[in-house]
């Protein structure tokens, strides 16, 4: 009688970029809702981190990642991606932080932190700064370089670091700002010099929850989904938008 009560639950494994955090949480509250018995569990990290774990094996159902460039390392190993979200990038300071209202004025700060060069949001934080460049000039960009303390393997470490006020400027996306606005001040990358950020999704080749993982990502892009991504800051696929 006991083992007639018992509910049978299907773990959903997914690997996602870090910047997708806060976001992915509440995907999972309501996609569980609607799948009885399905446990959403992820692992959060910097998308060349995960990419390279699925490409050495790691057990996963589900790749999300910050670029697409990040997720063709793993593209042998997963199905055909879908472009779900949008993210673009934004200054934020440590609370309290003067003087610095403007892009140009991030000459002025002394210790930047960025993600690591092989990081999406590190590749896009030096492809904007290289855009930046362009209109201030080299001395500004060699400054603001020159000032760069550390590169770290994710954008949220990033954020923590600003945060906690062991760097006095940072680039992350705008929904990591949005997740820590009483935290932190932004100051906004205005478009000339911004990237956008296009979001991969897949399916792992060797998942052993497929029909649950294409549900999982069917969820992620449907209107529903799309609802809980953008409030949490996230525009939607450019691919969808055409």
């Amino acid at each position: 009688m006991i083992a007639a009560f018992a509910l049978t639950t299907a773990s959903l494994t997914v690997f996602a970029a870090a910047s997708l955090k806060d976001a992915f949480e509440s995907v999972a509250d309501a996609f569980e809702s609607r799948e009885p018995g399905v446990k959403v569990v992820f692992s959060f990290a910097g998308s060349q981190t995960l990419a390279a774990q699925v490409k050495n094996g790691a057990r996963a159902d589900v790749l999300a990642t910050a670029s697409m460039k990040t997720m063709s390392v793993a593209s042998p190993y997963t199905a055909v991606p879908t472009l779900f979200a949008t993210n673009k990038l934004t200054l934020v300071l440590a609370k309290g932080r003067k003087g610095v209202s403007t892009v140009r004025e991030l000459s002025k700060v002394t210790k930047i932190v960025l993600a690591g060069e092989s990081v999406p949001a590190g590749e896009y934080a030096d492809e904007f700064l290289a855009k930046a460049a362009k209109a201030y000039g080299n001395f500004w960009l060699n400054k603001v370089r020159g000032h760069i303390v550390s590169r770290e393997p994710d954008v949220r470490s990033v954020l923590a670091k600003v945060a906690l006020g062991e760097a006095d400027a940072g680039v992350v996306y705008q929904t990591d700002a949005w997740s820590a606005r009483t935290r932190v001040k932004e100051v906004l990358i205005p478009d000339r010099f911004n990237v956008v950020a296009d979001y991969p999704v897949a399916v792992v080749l060797d998942s052993r929850n497929k029909p649950v993982a294409k549900r999982f990502i069917s969820f992620l892009v449907s209107s529903s989904g799309r609802q809980v991504l953008s409030r949490f800051g996230f525009g939607s696929s450019r691919a969808r938008r055409k």
